[in-house]
Protein backbone atom coordinates (compact mmCIF):
# COMPACT_ATOMS: atom_id res chain seq x y z
CA UNK A 1 0.00 0.00 0.00
CA UNK A 2 1.53 3.63 -0.95
CA UNK A 3 1.89 6.47 1.55
CA UNK A 4 -1.20 8.43 1.57
CA UNK A 5 0.48 11.81 1.09
CA UNK A 6 0.28 14.55 -1.30
CA UNK A 7 1.51 12.79 -3.96
CA UNK A 8 -1.56 11.11 -3.98
CA UNK A 9 -2.86 13.70 -6.08
CA UNK A 10 -0.64 12.76 -9.67
CA UNK A 11 -2.46 9.47 -9.21
CA UNK A 12 -5.19 8.44 -11.23
CA UNK A 13 -8.32 8.44 -9.10
CA UNK A 14 -9.22 4.88 -10.59
CA UNK A 15 -5.62 3.36 -9.33
CA UNK A 16 -6.26 4.76 -5.92
CA UNK A 17 -9.35 3.52 -5.14
CA UNK A 18 -8.07 -0.05 -6.89
CA UNK A 19 -4.95 0.02 -3.88
CA UNK A 20 -7.95 1.71 -1.27
CA UNK A 21 -10.26 -1.03 -2.11
CA UNK A 22 -7.67 -3.96 -1.66
CA UNK A 23 -6.35 -2.64 1.61
CA UNK A 24 -9.75 -2.55 3.17
CA UNK A 25 -10.21 -6.27 2.51
CA UNK A 26 -7.17 -7.07 4.13
CA UNK A 27 -7.31 -8.33 7.98
CA UNK A 28 -4.18 -5.98 9.48
CA UNK A 29 -5.96 -2.78 7.90
CA UNK A 30 -5.69 -0.13 10.68
CA UNK A 31 -7.88 2.06 11.99
CA UNK A 32 -6.42 5.43 10.72
CA UNK A 33 -5.81 3.89 7.61
CA UNK A 34 -10.05 3.62 7.21
CA UNK A 35 -10.17 7.11 8.54
CA UNK A 36 -7.57 8.24 5.66
CA UNK A 37 -9.33 6.00 3.18
CA UNK A 38 -12.73 7.92 4.23
CA UNK A 39 -11.35 11.13 4.35
CA UNK A 40 -9.85 10.58 0.55
CA UNK A 41 -13.22 9.11 -0.50
CA UNK A 42 -14.61 12.09 0.48
CA UNK A 43 -12.64 14.67 -0.77
CA UNK A 44 -13.74 14.49 -4.70
CA UNK A 45 -16.62 13.55 -5.83
CA UNK A 46 -14.41 11.88 -8.81
CA UNK A 47 -12.78 9.84 -5.66
CA UNK A 48 -16.43 8.34 -4.67
CA UNK A 49 -17.20 7.69 -8.14
CA UNK A 50 -13.97 5.40 -9.20
CA UNK A 51 -14.61 3.29 -5.37
CA UNK A 52 -18.14 2.73 -6.46
CA UNK A 53 -16.56 1.21 -9.77
CA UNK A 54 -14.39 -0.77 -8.33
CA UNK A 55 -17.20 -2.22 -6.05
CA UNK A 56 -19.22 -2.98 -8.42
CA UNK A 57 -16.70 -4.47 -10.61
CA UNK A 58 -15.70 -6.63 -8.18
CA UNK A 59 -19.88 -7.42 -7.31
CA UNK A 60 -20.10 -8.42 -10.73
CA UNK A 61 -16.77 -10.92 -10.91
CA UNK A 62 -18.50 -12.58 -7.67
CA UNK A 63 -21.23 -13.37 -9.27
CA UNK A 64 -19.65 -14.38 -12.52
CA UNK A 65 -17.23 -16.93 -11.23
CA UNK A 66 -20.36 -19.06 -10.29
CA UNK A 67 -19.46 -20.18 -13.85
CA UNK A 68 -16.38 -22.80 -12.90
CA UNK A 69 -14.65 -22.08 -16.19
CA UNK A 70 -13.77 -18.47 -14.85
CA UNK A 71 -11.69 -19.64 -12.26
CA UNK A 72 -9.72 -21.79 -15.16
CA UNK A 73 -5.95 -20.46 -14.48
CA UNK A 74 -6.07 -20.01 -18.47
CA UNK A 75 -9.20 -18.37 -18.44
CA UNK A 76 -7.72 -15.26 -16.02
CA UNK A 77 -4.11 -15.24 -18.02
CA UNK A 78 -6.06 -14.62 -21.54
CA UNK A 79 -8.33 -11.97 -19.60
CA UNK A 80 -5.25 -10.15 -17.75
CA UNK A 81 -3.62 -10.59 -21.07
CA UNK A 82 -6.94 -8.45 -22.59
CA UNK A 83 -6.18 -5.86 -19.80
CA UNK A 84 -2.87 -5.14 -20.77
CA UNK A 85 -3.65 -4.81 -23.90
CA UNK A 86 -5.04 -1.66 -23.56
CA UNK A 87 -2.49 0.05 -21.34
CA UNK A 88 -1.80 2.79 -21.13
CA UNK A 89 -5.03 4.30 -20.71
CA UNK A 90 -6.49 4.01 -17.08
CA UNK A 91 -7.62 0.63 -16.49
CA UNK A 92 -10.82 1.20 -15.07
CA UNK A 93 -12.16 3.34 -17.77
CA UNK A 94 -10.94 0.74 -20.53
CA UNK A 95 -13.01 -2.03 -18.90
CA UNK A 96 -16.01 -0.73 -19.89
CA UNK A 97 -16.27 -1.76 -23.52
CA UNK A 98 -16.10 -5.61 -21.95
CA UNK A 99 -18.58 -7.90 -21.96
CA UNK A 100 -19.58 -8.32 -18.20
CA UNK A 101 -17.91 -11.63 -18.18
CA UNK A 102 -14.99 -10.30 -19.65
CA UNK A 103 -15.16 -7.34 -17.18
CA UNK A 104 -15.37 -9.46 -14.11
CA UNK A 105 -12.83 -12.04 -15.79
CA UNK A 106 -10.22 -8.63 -16.07
CA UNK A 107 -11.07 -7.69 -12.73
CA UNK A 108 -10.63 -11.02 -11.11
CA UNK A 109 -7.28 -11.68 -13.02
CA UNK A 110 -6.05 -8.13 -12.01
CA UNK A 111 -7.46 -8.06 -8.25
CA UNK A 112 -7.25 -11.45 -7.19
CA UNK A 113 -3.40 -11.91 -7.03
CA UNK A 114 -3.81 -8.79 -4.42
CA UNK A 115 -6.81 -9.80 -2.61
CA UNK A 116 -6.70 -12.46 -0.01
CA UNK A 117 -10.59 -13.07 -0.46
CA UNK A 118 -11.64 -15.34 -3.13
CA UNK A 119 -14.63 -17.63 -3.76
CA UNK A 120 -14.80 -21.57 -3.21
CA UNK A 121 -13.81 -23.07 -6.45
CA UNK A 122 -16.06 -26.57 -6.77
CA UNK A 123 -16.22 -28.79 -3.86
CA UNK A 124 -13.03 -30.26 -2.26
CA UNK A 125 -12.85 -33.90 -1.07
CA UNK A 126 -9.74 -35.43 1.36
CA UNK A 127 -8.63 -38.06 3.24
CA UNK A 128 -5.80 -38.31 6.07
CA UNK A 129 -2.89 -40.23 6.72
CA UNK A 130 -4.03 -44.22 7.03
CA UNK A 131 -7.65 -43.00 6.17
CA UNK A 132 -9.75 -44.38 2.90
CA UNK A 133 -13.40 -42.78 1.94
CA UNK A 134 -16.09 -43.19 -0.90
CA UNK A 135 -17.32 -40.12 -2.02
CA UNK A 136 -20.60 -39.53 -4.19
CA UNK A 137 -20.21 -36.61 -6.20
CA UNK A 138 -23.40 -34.56 -7.77
CA UNK A 139 -23.39 -36.18 -11.13
CA UNK A 140 -23.97 -39.63 -9.63
CA UNK A 141 -20.21 -41.10 -10.10
CA UNK A 142 -18.65 -42.67 -7.02
CA UNK A 143 -14.99 -42.06 -6.05
CA UNK A 144 -13.02 -43.93 -3.14
CA UNK A 145 -10.36 -41.81 -2.12
CA UNK A 146 -7.12 -43.34 -0.94
CA UNK A 147 -4.85 -42.52 2.29
CA UNK A 148 -3.66 -38.77 1.66
CA UNK A 149 -6.08 -38.19 -1.15
CA UNK A 150 -7.51 -34.98 -2.52
CA UNK A 151 -9.73 -34.20 -5.06
CA UNK A 152 -11.61 -30.87 -5.45
CA UNK A 153 -15.20 -31.61 -7.96
CA UNK A 154 -16.41 -28.47 -9.84
CA UNK A 155 -18.33 -28.13 -12.72
CA UNK A 156 -17.80 -26.34 -16.67
CA UNK A 157 -20.56 -26.08 -18.55
CA UNK A 158 -19.96 -28.83 -21.23
CA UNK A 159 -17.97 -31.59 -18.86
CA UNK A 160 -17.58 -32.82 -15.51
CA UNK A 161 -13.80 -32.71 -14.07
CA UNK A 162 -12.16 -33.22 -11.25
CA UNK A 163 -8.83 -32.45 -9.97
CA UNK A 164 -6.48 -35.05 -8.32
CA UNK A 165 -4.10 -32.81 -6.28
CA UNK A 166 -2.52 -35.42 -4.78
CA UNK A 167 -2.73 -39.18 -3.40
CA UNK A 168 -4.77 -41.96 -5.57
CA UNK A 169 -8.47 -42.79 -6.53
CA UNK A 170 -10.39 -44.74 -8.19
CA UNK A 171 -13.56 -43.54 -10.65
CA UNK A 172 -16.91 -45.19 -11.22
CA UNK A 173 -18.30 -42.95 -13.87
CA UNK A 174 -22.16 -42.39 -14.20
CA UNK A 175 -23.92 -41.61 -17.63
CA UNK A 176 -25.94 -38.85 -17.85
CA UNK A 177 -28.94 -37.46 -20.24
CA UNK A 178 -27.66 -34.33 -20.26
CA UNK A 179 -25.09 -33.98 -23.43
CA UNK A 180 -23.55 -31.01 -22.97
CA UNK A 181 -21.59 -32.45 -19.49
CA UNK A 182 -21.43 -35.78 -20.43
CA UNK A 183 -17.31 -36.40 -20.78
CA UNK A 184 -16.04 -36.63 -17.47
CA UNK A 185 -12.40 -35.65 -17.33
CA UNK A 186 -10.10 -36.04 -14.47
CA UNK A 187 -7.21 -33.64 -14.44
CA UNK A 188 -3.66 -34.87 -12.68
CA UNK A 189 -0.93 -32.58 -12.76
CA UNK A 190 -0.31 -31.98 -16.51
CA UNK A 191 -2.08 -34.75 -17.79
CA UNK A 192 -6.17 -35.76 -18.48
CA UNK A 193 -8.02 -39.23 -18.35
CA UNK A 194 -11.55 -38.59 -20.33
CA UNK A 195 -13.89 -41.45 -19.68
CA UNK A 196 -17.61 -42.19 -20.53
CA UNK A 197 -19.03 -44.02 -18.35
CA UNK A 198 -16.18 -46.36 -17.05
CA UNK A 199 -14.07 -47.63 -13.82
CA UNK A 200 -10.42 -46.53 -13.79
CA UNK A 201 -7.81 -45.00 -11.26
CA UNK A 202 -5.49 -42.23 -11.20
CA UNK A 203 -2.59 -41.83 -9.05
CA UNK A 204 -0.07 -39.42 -8.94
CA UNK A 205 3.37 -40.94 -8.23
CA UNK A 206 5.77 -38.99 -7.93
CA UNK A 207 6.39 -36.07 -10.03
CA UNK A 208 4.62 -38.26 -12.66
CA UNK A 209 0.79 -39.53 -12.66
CA UNK A 210 -0.55 -43.29 -13.13
CA UNK A 211 -3.44 -44.56 -14.68
CA UNK A 212 -4.77 -48.12 -14.51
CA UNK A 213 -8.04 -49.02 -16.36
CA UNK A 214 -10.55 -51.26 -15.40
CA UNK A 215 -13.61 -51.49 -17.54
CA UNK A 216 -15.15 -49.58 -20.47
CA UNK A 217 -12.44 -46.86 -22.45
CA UNK A 218 -10.23 -43.43 -21.43
CA UNK A 219 -8.09 -41.08 -23.72
CA UNK A 220 -5.43 -40.13 -21.65
CA UNK A 221 -3.33 -37.00 -23.09
CA UNK A 222 -1.25 -33.87 -21.91
CA UNK A 223 -3.77 -31.25 -20.84
CA UNK A 224 -1.95 -29.08 -23.35
CA UNK A 225 -2.13 -31.10 -26.42
CA UNK A 226 -5.51 -30.86 -28.58
CA UNK A 227 -4.73 -33.01 -31.50
CA UNK A 228 -6.27 -36.75 -31.86
CA UNK A 229 -2.72 -37.80 -32.25
CA UNK A 230 -1.32 -36.85 -29.24
CA UNK A 231 -4.03 -38.54 -27.08
CA UNK A 232 -3.67 -41.90 -26.01
CA UNK A 233 -6.93 -44.77 -25.58
CA UNK A 234 -6.51 -47.19 -22.60
CA UNK A 235 -8.29 -50.86 -22.81
CA UNK A 236 -9.49 -52.90 -19.84
CA UNK A 237 -6.86 -54.70 -18.21
CA UNK A 238 -4.15 -51.82 -19.07
CA UNK A 239 -1.94 -49.22 -17.15
CA UNK A 240 0.05 -46.28 -18.44
CA UNK A 241 2.05 -43.54 -17.18
CA UNK A 242 2.80 -39.64 -17.60
CA UNK A 243 5.54 -37.77 -16.83
CA UNK A 244 5.66 -34.66 -15.08
CA UNK A 245 5.28 -32.30 -18.58
CA UNK A 246 1.73 -34.72 -18.78
CA UNK A 247 3.52 -36.83 -21.71
CA UNK A 248 2.10 -40.02 -21.97
CA UNK A 249 4.09 -43.62 -21.68
CA UNK A 250 3.38 -46.79 -23.48
CA UNK A 251 0.65 -48.75 -22.53
CA UNK A 252 1.38 -51.57 -20.17
CA UNK A 253 -0.32 -55.01 -18.59
CA UNK A 254 -2.50 -53.68 -15.41
CA UNK A 255 -2.18 -55.91 -12.25
CA UNK A 256 -6.19 -55.42 -12.04
CA UNK A 257 -5.98 -58.05 -8.87
CA UNK A 258 -3.77 -55.60 -7.03
CA UNK A 259 -5.87 -52.41 -8.56
CA UNK A 260 -9.08 -53.28 -6.91
CA UNK A 261 -7.68 -54.69 -3.46
CA UNK A 262 -6.42 -51.60 -1.95
CA UNK A 263 -10.42 -50.23 -2.56
CA UNK A 264 -10.91 -52.97 0.13
CA UNK A 265 -8.18 -51.69 1.85
CA UNK A 266 -6.20 -54.66 0.76
CA UNK A 267 -2.72 -54.85 -0.54
CA UNK A 268 -1.79 -57.94 -3.23
CA UNK A 269 1.94 -58.10 -3.63
CA UNK A 270 3.00 -60.50 -6.48
CA UNK A 271 6.85 -60.54 -6.03
CA UNK A 272 7.26 -56.75 -4.69
CA UNK A 273 10.57 -55.55 -2.97
CA UNK A 274 10.75 -55.26 0.70
CA UNK A 275 11.40 -51.97 0.31
CA UNK A 276 8.60 -50.88 -2.32
CA UNK A 277 6.59 -52.85 0.02
CA UNK A 278 7.09 -50.90 3.57
CA UNK A 279 6.61 -47.61 1.01
CA UNK A 280 3.07 -48.47 0.31
CA UNK A 281 2.40 -50.05 3.84
CA UNK A 282 3.88 -46.63 5.24
CA UNK A 283 1.60 -44.53 3.37
CA UNK A 284 -1.26 -46.16 5.59
CA UNK A 285 -0.28 -46.18 8.87
CA UNK A 286 1.51 -43.50 11.67
CA UNK A 287 4.07 -45.95 12.31
CA UNK A 288 7.02 -46.42 9.81
CA UNK A 289 8.92 -49.54 9.20
CA UNK A 290 12.48 -48.52 7.97
CA UNK A 291 15.27 -50.78 6.91
CA UNK A 292 18.68 -50.78 9.29
CA UNK A 293 20.48 -53.09 6.22
CA UNK A 294 20.30 -51.36 2.75
CA UNK A 295 20.88 -55.01 1.82
CA UNK A 296 17.36 -56.14 2.72
CA UNK A 297 15.50 -53.63 0.34
CA UNK A 298 15.94 -56.10 -2.59
CA UNK A 299 13.66 -59.14 -0.95
CA UNK A 300 10.98 -60.53 -2.76
CA UNK A 301 7.73 -60.24 -1.39
CA UNK A 302 4.51 -61.75 -2.30
CA UNK A 303 1.33 -62.01 -0.14
CA UNK A 304 -1.94 -60.48 0.68
CA UNK A 305 -1.84 -57.40 3.31
CA UNK A 306 -4.19 -55.30 5.50
CA UNK A 307 -3.30 -51.82 4.32
CA UNK A 308 -1.68 -50.19 7.63
CA UNK A 309 -1.42 -53.52 9.70
CA UNK A 310 2.02 -52.72 10.22
CA UNK A 311 2.13 -55.87 13.33
CA UNK A 312 0.67 -58.34 10.79
CA UNK A 313 3.82 -57.39 8.62
CA UNK A 314 6.29 -57.49 10.86
CA UNK A 315 4.91 -60.73 12.31
CA UNK A 316 5.24 -62.23 8.75
CA UNK A 317 8.78 -60.48 8.13
CA UNK A 318 10.15 -62.17 11.23
CA UNK A 319 8.80 -65.69 10.70
CA UNK A 320 9.78 -66.08 6.92
CA UNK A 321 12.82 -64.27 7.21
CA UNK A 322 14.21 -63.98 10.37
CA UNK A 323 14.32 -60.26 10.44
CA UNK A 324 14.64 -58.27 13.75
CA UNK A 325 11.96 -55.97 14.23
CA UNK A 326 13.58 -53.05 17.19
CA UNK A 327 11.80 -49.95 17.71
CA UNK A 328 13.65 -46.85 17.13
CA UNK A 329 11.33 -44.12 18.56
CA UNK A 330 7.38 -43.86 19.47
CA UNK A 331 6.35 -44.07 15.75
CA UNK A 332 9.61 -46.00 14.13
CA UNK A 333 10.17 -49.42 14.17
CA UNK A 334 13.63 -50.74 12.47
CA UNK A 335 14.26 -53.69 10.68
CA UNK A 336 17.85 -55.80 10.56
CA UNK A 337 18.54 -58.99 10.56
CA UNK A 338 18.96 -61.60 13.33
Amino acid sequence: MRDRDATVDAVAPERTAEDWFVRLAQSDCTPAERAAFAHWRAADPAHDAAFDAVERLWGEGLQVVRDPTLLDPEILRVAERAWQDTQPAPRLRRWWPLTAAAAAAVALAVLLPRVWILPPAGTSYATAQGEQRTVQLADGSRVVLDTATEIVERYHRRERRVDLLRGRASFQVSHLRDADRQPFVVRAGNGTVTALGTEFQVRRAGAGTVVTLLEGSVVVARAADTEAAARTLLRPGEQISLDREGHPGARAPADLKAARGWTEGKLFVNDWRLADLLMEMNAYSTTRIRLGDPALSDLRVSGVFRAGDQRSLLAVLQGAWALRADPAGPDEIVLTRQ
